[in-house]
């Protein structure tokens, strides 16, 4: 017999309540998970260091939209280059080859994906965040 999924509700989280987690050298905050909206996104908040982001990739079905909540980042989006700032939303279609490097010090973003699961990579691959602060560096 299939279980009946739990009805959906309201949220509220902050980077101060929600989960944090460690992983490529960022501190990512799940704000929303994928169970909380029946699988419909994820909304993560990523704090990340001079030089950080990861190498070119491809998301087959999820929709990735960053909105830069502090400093400035380059993105490579298929073969354009876009360099997004404080306040800009940049978005990922599905199927794009992408990838993104910051060129401030530090880096805070509200990293969204739709549909939902991003988060359950997350924390299967990282360790919890010990601390409300980027995670230390290999070798430091």
């Amino acid at each position: 017999m299939l279980e009946t999924p739990a009805p959906l509700t309201h949220s509220v989280s902050s980077n101060t309540t929600a989960p944090a987690f460690w992983t490529q050298d960022t501190l990512w905050h799940v704000l929303v998970s994928s169970e909380q909206t029946g699988g419909a996104m994820t909304v993560l908040e990523q704090l990340m260091p001079k030089g950080g982001g990861p190498p070119s990739h491809v998301h087959d079905r999820l929709l990735e939209c960053f909105f830069i909540l502090e400093g400035a980042i380059n993105y490579q989006v298929g073969d354009a280059i876009v360099i997004g700032k404080k306040r800009n939303a940049v978005t990922i279609p599905p199927g794009t080859t992408h990838a993104f490097n910051l060129r401030s010090e530090v880096a805070r973003v509200l990293n969204m994906f739709t549909s939902g699961g991003f988060d359950e990579w997350i924390t299967m691959l990282a360790v919890p965040a010990q601390a409300q602060a980027l995670p230390p560096r290999l070798g430091s």
